[in-house]
């Protein structure tokens, strides 16, 4: 059993990783206050607890979050879905999130 899995079975542990995921939602600056990041932390998940309720892999949301992919609207509600949100709310997400990858 990975350190993950033995975290994430606590349900003590795996609250206290959710609210710290929360925490550094909180933090992360005004640039990043729509980011598809931003909203997965404040829903509390990691990528890979998102990737499974999605039924895809880590690296798939790590390179959605990165701006690398262009999101289908069938992931775009199932993000929506996941975070408690609208998913014009995850949209504006991935537009602010593209405009800052071109602007690098």
């Amino acid at each position: 059993m990975t350190r993950r899995e033995r975290l994430s079975s606590d349900p003590k542990k795996a609250a206290a990783l959710q609210r710290a995921r929360r925490r550094i939602a909180q933090e992360l600056s005004d640039d990043s206050e729509f980011s598809v990041a931003k909203l997965r932390l404040n829903a509390g998940l990691s990528q890979a607890e998102l990737a499974n309720m999605m039924g895809t892999q880590q690296p798939a949301i790590a390179r959605l979050e990165k701006g690398q992919t262009e999101p289908q609207l069938s992931t775009i509600e199932k993000l929506a879905e996941a975070f408690g949100v609208a998913p014009e709310k995850v949209l504006n997400a991935f537009i602010r999130t593209r405009s800052a990858v071109g602007k690098r």
